[in-house]
């Protein structure tokens, strides 16, 4: 597993914290799951200067590969974040990467071998000053492989989502239908669970069906082409959207 980490940042613009302070409409989203989550895109993206990426308490103007998620080509979110500022949703959305290619949702809970990875993301956030307003939850082409139950996939999502909660962080979760990859087809059985998770009352909102995107948008029968990363950064943008409308984020 490479990390876009440390080594990623010479040359990158860093950013003051006292930007986000001239805003009144700052997103502060933790983007996690697996390879769609990260930096496996067809091609990198810089985005506009009101994106910025969070990482090992320092801002960076936002610029694939994103630092703290795996592999090093583009990403779904700088195209997420540049929609959400154009389109005036937001003034400044900053963005947390913690993704993992190939993860399956049993790593990401308590006793997962990614989840002391995922607390540490969440402590250098609340340590910086940052309040995470979004959690972007894209995970589950590993475990439509491995045919994970529908109660074992719920199972282990709530009980990451406990442990997120236990960290003070509030925020509401978007979580997508992803379940297609290679020459799989979509999986009915884990497309079941990510929907059945939607519960407002909990803050558990539905993101984008991902699996609508086939193989004209993958550059290899999962992961994005550039048409694939735009197309899916609308999906997203437009559950983050409507979740906004309904007043509900």
């Amino acid at each position: 597993m490479i990390v876009a980490g440390s080594e990623f940042t010479k040359g990158r613009q860093e950013i003051a914290g006292s930007a986000l302070h001239q805003s009144h409409r700052v997103m502060v989203a933790l983007v996690f799951g697996q390879s769609n989550a990260s930096n496996v895109g067809e091609s990198r993206k810089r985005a506009s200067e009101g994106v910025l990426n969070f990482f090992e308490g320092k801002l960076y103007r936002a610029e694939d590969p994103l630092l703290g998620a795996d592999d090093i080509r583009g990403s779904v979110w700088t195209r997420l974040g540049d929609l959400l500022v154009e389109q005036k949703v937001y003034d400044r959305v900053v963005v947390i990467p913690v993704a993992v290619s190939g993860s399956v949702i049993s790593r990401w809970r308590p006793g997962g071998d990614i989840y002391p990875m995922l607390l540490r993301r969440l402590r250098d956030a609340k340590a910086s000053g940052l309040t995470i307003t979004h959690l972007l939850w894209h995970q589950g082409e590993a475990d439509a492989k491995r045919h994970t139950s529908k109660s074992d996939y719920r199972n282990s999502f709530l009980a990451m989502l406990s442990g997120i909660r236990s960290e003070g962080v509030t925020a509401p979760i978007y979580v997508s239908v992803a379940t297609r990859c290679v020459r799989q087809r979509p999986d009915p059985i884990i497309q079941s669970a990510q929907r059945e998770l939607v519960d407002p009352e909990k803050g558990i909102l539905a993101g984008p069906d991902t699996d609508t995107l086939g193989f004209e948008y993958r550059y290899d029968g999962c992961h994005f082409l550039d048409e694939g990363l735009d197309a899916a950064a609308h999906l997203w943008f437009e559950a983050v959207l409507g979740a906004a409308r309904t007043g509900r984020a």
